[in-house]
Order: structure tokens, then sequence, then C-alpha cells
């Protein structure tokens, strides 16, 4: 086995693709034949899989990212001799894609920390005691666009009550620390 997956690294490195003929033969093509040829399709994770040259398929099933956003962020990743471009399945949001047991094994270990739910968004309100609340919304929008511009996550919004004076954050629950800290620094006494 170790032999046989450093000829197929050796033979990948060279422009060959190595594709199994059942349990006791393999069929020894250059890549660009390789891509036509019907290779493995592994089922299952391809990290439990030695990182080889050898030519092999897998579907993968995604669950909170588009099959056709994760296709345009594979699709850099593959190798340009042997892969061919990611085939998206959108009824089932999957992609196909084939490549190198090795390359398989490394956009498997990027989908998976990629196709992660997002997170849900929660409102937070600050009672302010001392600012005006418009006057704080406007500093906050003015620092969220200049020093601090990227800090906010998709979807965050703030805006404010005035009959209470209060200051309301709709956004992810780890950013919630960011604005307590801000809402405590800013929200004091002033002459």
């Amino acid at each position: 086995d170790d032999a046989l997956q450093a000829l197929e690294t050796i033979l990948s490195l060279n422009g060959v693709a190595v594709i199994p003929q059942g349990e006791r033969f393999l069929k020894v093509v250059p890549n660009a034949v390789a891509r036509a040829e019907a290779p493995q399709l592994i089922e299952g994770p391809v990290s439990g899989l030695p990182p080889s040259g050898r030519v092999a398929a897998k579907i993968f099933h995604l669950q909170s990212t588009s099959a056709e956003d994760a296709a345009k962020l594979v699709a850099p990743m593959l190798n340009g001799t042997l892969a061919s471009p990611p085939v998206v399945f959108a009824r089932t949001n999957s992609l196909l894609v084939t490549d190198s047991v090795a390359n398989l094994r490394r956009i498997e270990a990027v989908l998976l920390d990629l196709d992660q739910p997002k997170l849900g968004v929660s409102p937070k309100a600050y009672a302010l005691q001392n600012a005006s609340a418009t006057a704080l919304e406007a500093l906050l929008r003015k620092l969220f666009s200049g020093p601090l511009l990227g800090r906010l996550s998709a979807g965050t919004s703030i805006s404010v009550d005035e009959r209470t004076n209060r200051l309301i954050v709709v956004g992810e629950p780890r950013q919630h620390a960011m604005f307590d800290q801000l809402v405590a620094q800013l929200d004091v006494k002033s002459n």
C-alpha cells in the first residue's frame, strides 16, 4: 500500500494519473485522459484516506453554504492539469469535485470549516444615563465607517428609541461585548 501510494504521488507529479480497475488492477493514463475516465467515487470522509495522487471524485453535500458559492471557492484550489471544474447540483445543494485524493482532502477540510450555520442575530438595548442615544448612534456609525471599518458583521444594525433614550443594536451575539465596552466608555457625564 505504501509503495502504491508513493508510485501514485510520483506519477501525479509527472502528469500521469492512476485509476483503480477493480480490486487488483490499475490503469495508468495522462492527467488529461483521467478526467474523462470514471474515477473512484469516494463515499464518506476523504480525511480517512492517505493523501496520494490517485484520481477520485467526491460529492460534497452542503448544509449552510450554497453550492454555487462553494464551487467558486473550490475552483482555484483544483489541480489545473487533472481536475475538471466542480459540478453544482443546485437541487440538492451539492458539489461534485474530481481531483487527486490529496487535493480532495484539502478541499474537504476547507468546506467543513466554511459550511457552518450562520450565527443568529439578537437584539441588545442600552439604556443610556448620560449620553443622547441619537448622538451616540451617529458617533458609532462614524466609528464603524472609519477606524473600526470591517468590525461589524453583515446584518448588524444600530437604532435609537428616542422615547426611552435607548440605543438598540441587532447583530451577532459575539459582537455584544464590543458594544458593551464602547457604550460604557461613551455614556459618561460631560461638561
